[in-house]
C-alpha cells in the first residue's frame, strides 16, 4: 500500500510520537509540516519527513506538505492526517481497497477520547457527512490540484475547505458510515485543542471511560502518557 500521511504539527509532541509510531509500523510514509526545531528533531529521529512552514496560514501549511509529498513520493493515496487522529487497525487498507470508482474515502463517524483533569472519557459522535479525519484521496485528485487542494489563505475550517473544493471540482467521496474500522481523535485538558470536547460529549453517545472499546480498537491509548 503506497500511502502518505501528511500531518501539520504545532505542539502536542508527546502525542505526535505515538501517532507517528502507529503509522510507521504499518508502512505509511509520514510527512510533517511545522516550524518548531524540537518537533523537527523528533520527526526526523523517527524516520519521518519534515517540511518547514509557519503555522499560519493553515491552508498554505497544509498545501506545502501535500505538494512536498506529491513531488517526492507521488504515492497512490494521500491521507489528511492530524497529530490527534488515530485510525483503527485496517482502516487505511480498507479505505484504499474499497474506494471503487470514487475519488476519495472518508468516515462519517468519529470517536473522541479526552484525558481530562479527573480521568478519561470517550464519546461516539455519529454523523452523515464525510469528515476530514481519515480522508483519503487518490493520486489523480491531488495531481489535478497540483498538490494544493486547500484554500491557502484560510486559517480555519480546513475540513470545509477541502470538501468544498473537491465537490466543486466534481470529485466524489465515498462515505464510510460503519464502525468496524473506527477513527478517533484525542485531546488532553492541558492543551488548547482545535475542538471543544464537551460539545461532542453532550451530543454524542457517551461511553464512559471507554475501557472495553479501547482494549479492542486502540489498546495503546490505555498505556500512553501525554504529560
Amino acid at each position: 500500500m503506497n500511502l502518505c500521511v501528511i500531518i501539520p504539527v504545532h505542539g502536542r509532541l508527546s502525542l505526535l510520537a505515538w501517532t507517528m509510531d502507529r503509522l510507521l509500523a504499518i508502512g505509511c510514509k509520514v510527512v510533517c509540516v511545522g516550524s518548531d526545531s524540537e518537533a523537527e528533531d523528533l520527526v526526523r529521529s523517527m524516520g519521518g519527513d519534515w517540511v518547514y512552514h509557519p503555522n499560519r496560514p493553515l491552508g498554505m501549511k497544509y498545501n506545502v506538505g501535500w505538494s512536498y509529498a506529491m513531488h517526492k513520493y507521488d504515492p497512490d493515496f494521500y491521507v489528511m492526517g492530524n497529530v490527534s487522529d488515530w485510525y483503527g487497525q485496517g482502516y487505511l487498507h480498507y479505505a484504499c481497497t474499497n474506494m471503487g470508482s470514487y475519488d476519495g474515502f472518508a468516515p462519517s463517524n468519529k470517536y473522541y477520547l479526552h484525558y481530562g483533569r479527573y480521568g478519561r472519557l470517550l464519546v461516539d459522535n455519529k454523523g452523515s457527512n464525510p469528515r476530514s479525519s481519515g480522508l483519503v484521496l487518490t493520486r489523480a485528485v491531488v495531481r489535478a490540484f497540483d498538490g494544493c487542494p486547500f484554500n491557502e489563505t484560510m486559517d480555519g475550517d480546513l475540513e470545509w475547505s477541502v470538501m468544498t473544493n473537491l465537490k466543486d471540482s466534481g470529485y466524489r467521496i465515498r462515505v464510510y458510515d460503519q464502525t468496524a474500522f473506527p477513527v478517533m481523535g484525542i485531546s488532553y485538558y492541558k492543551w488548547t485543542s482545535a475542538y471543544r470536547f464537551d460539545a461532542y460529549w453532550n451530543r454524542g453517545n457517551q461511553m464512559g471511560d471507554g475501557w472495553d472499546w479501547l482494549m479492542v480498537n486502540f489498546p495503546e491509548a490505555l498505556d500512553m502518557t501525554l504529560w
